[in-house]
């Protein structure tokens, strides 16, 4: 079924994976202090919509910031999906999309343009407002 999963750069991220980063991983014991927080980079190349980026950020975004708040050792992933309810609550009140690969659901509602030609033949229907 990954191919529901809209088209990515780099292939598909699923939030464990995300929410597992730790920044100080690999570094010299004492040059921690040397890291002044975490960033997550979105290329936007084949996002056609802003339906589509939200679904590819959200709760992506979420659990990058818990590893920006978090000492590794206060990490819990169980916790973390069990408030994302809350969160996803919050989002479907604003209209946002998002994505429930943790769930074992996904894919929007449809399909994002997957090639250059047809990304082109998108954009030419549907011009960008944002």
């Amino acid at each position: 079924e990954r191919d529901k999963e809209p088209f990515a750069i780099g292939g598909y991220l699923p939030l464990e994976k995300v929410y597992g980063y730790e920044p100080f991983d690999g570094m010299v014991a004492g040059s921690e202090s040397h890291i002044l927080g975490v960033q997550a980079n979105m290329w936007t190349e084949y996002i056609a919509t802003p339906e589509h980026l939200e679904y590819m950020l959200m709760p992506r975004m979420c659990a990058m910031s818990e590893v920006q708040w978090c000492a590794a050792d206060a990490k819990d992933y169980e916790r973390f999906t069990a408030s994302l309810e809350h969160t996803l609550g919050m989002m479907d009140a604003m209209g946002v999309k998002y994505c429930l690969d943790y769930k074992g659901l996904i894919g929007l509602d449809y399909q994002p343009a997957r090639t250059e030609e047809e990304l082109e033949e998108y954009l030419k229907e549907n011009p960008r407002s944002w």
